[in-house]
């Protein structure tokens, strides 16, 4: 890749001060920084292009070594000739990994930028766009490029080892059509009974909230993140590592148990301890491909588009499926709302609340993967010793890391 060149004041706008109007601390010129993808969807060349351009325009790819780090099951569907010849990359390392477990493509990530002596590793994921929604006087919404990367390193330089941005969009992939393919009520009973295990759902997610967009934060910014349900509620991307952290054996690698989601919310519950920044940075998450984005000039243009409805269904019942899977674990780390019930009590309330519900939602969505969503519960929660014993292991495996008591 070219030689970064240029000087950081040579862009028109202070980089040092970001959305939050401060002046903060960044690291040095020339520190080594790793983006890293663990690409599946068609619109990761898309995304990261636009956050190319945003860090060019702002001149950090001037300032430091920007290292591309792409984690795929089939690299040959991606279309990565113009990230190859982009000047704003030191390195670009593709790396094909045929694994469903997203823990372990985010430590393949870490693993390759620890090699590359990256200092800190960014994740971005390739389904949110780098903009934030204006609301005018008129009540018209404009759009407008956000601030990707110099919040984290602002956060990181000031001492955290982990910094989480915020995600404005639609947070989960939960679809706007799904209230009307099933019964609403068996959608309030599943949301009520997966709040018992999990850090972010509850009774109104599968209904009043499905396809909702959030288009302002609801957390206080640039300040240490707060615990919710028991856990830090760290995001799989819009989140940046302090690898020398990582490699002082302070941050424990991302683990999810098989066929489960829930690397990012498990990780949180294990860094409890540490310093963890909630910072100004904001993606517009878009799981389904909703929006088109218009990279010219400010303010943006986002344009709706009609995804396929069976398409975004069986992408909510793979995540629900992830979702359910993590649960057990999650609880046996302290996660998940507890109201004054045991861990064992609310996860029988769960598998009481799936077994009667899951079946005729299966039906309704015409997801067969839902068929088993009762003996995938049943089987996680007789796992879950197990599961949290391979979690142990890994960890004492990775280089460096001192296994605390989870």
């Amino acid at each position: 890749m070219g030689q970064a060149v240029g000087s950081w004041n040579a862009v028109s706008r202070d980089p040092t001060r970001h959305e939050s109007g401060q002046r903060e601390l960044l690291p040095a010129p020339g520190t080594k920084l790793a983006l890293a993808c663990c690409a599946s969807r068609a619109s990761f060349a898309a995304v990261t292009s636009q956050l190319l351009r945003r860090l060019s325009t702002q001149g950090v790819s001037r300032r430091y070594d920007l290292h591309l780090i792409v984690v795929h099951a089939k690299v040959d569907r991606l279309n990565l000739s113009g990230l190859a010849a982009s000047a704003d990359l030191q390195t670009l390392t593709i790396i094909e990994l045929e694994s469903n477990s997203y823990a372990t493509r985010r430590n393949q990530a870490l693993a390759t930028a620890l090699e590359a002596d990256c200092r800190y590793l960014f994740f971005y994921d390739d389904d949110e766009h780098w903009v934030r929604p204006i609301f005018h006087a008129d009540k018209t919404v404009g759009w407008r490029h956000s601030d990707p990367l110099v919040p984290h390193l602002a956060g990181l330089a000031a001492g955290a080892v982990i910094t989480c941005g915020v995600t404005l969009g639609q947070v989960s992939p939960v679809p706007w059509i799904l209230p009307q393919q099933t019964d609403p009520r068996y959608l309030v009973d599943l949301g009520h009974a997966l709040r018992f295990g999990s850090e972010f759902l509850h009774r109104r997610s599968f209904v009043e909230d499905a396809g909702r967009w959030r288009c302002r934060p609801s957390c206080r910014l640039d300040a240490p993140m707060l615990r919710r349900r028991g856990i830090l509620p760290l995001t799989g991307g819009n989140l940046a590592i302090d690898l020398r952290a990582m490699r002082a054996g302070r941050i424990p690698p991302y683990y999810n148990p098989p066929l489960a989601r829930g690397e990012d919310a498990l990780l949180g519950a294990r860094v409890r301890h540490l310093p963890v920044r909630r910072v100004s940075a904001c993606s517009f998450h878009d799981p389904f491909g909703r929006m088109h984005c218009a990279e010219d000039g400010e303010p943006m243009s986002m344009a709706a588009q009609t995804p396929d409805p069976d398409q975004a269904l069986q992408r909510f019942a793979d995540a629900l499926c992830g979702w359910v899977g993590y649960a057990p674990l999650l609880v046996r780390l302290g996660g998940g709302l507890r109201i004054g019930l045991s861990g064992a009590q609310r996860l029988e309330t769960l598998q009481r609340v799936i077994d009667d519900v899951g079946a005729p939602i299966a039906q309704d969505l015409g997801c067969p993967q839902l068929t088993g969503l009762s003996a995938l519960l049943h089987a996680r929660r007789q796992a879950v010793t197990l599961d949290h014993e391979q979690m142990r292991q890994q960890a004492a495996r990775w280089p460096g890391y001192r296994v605390v008591s989870d």
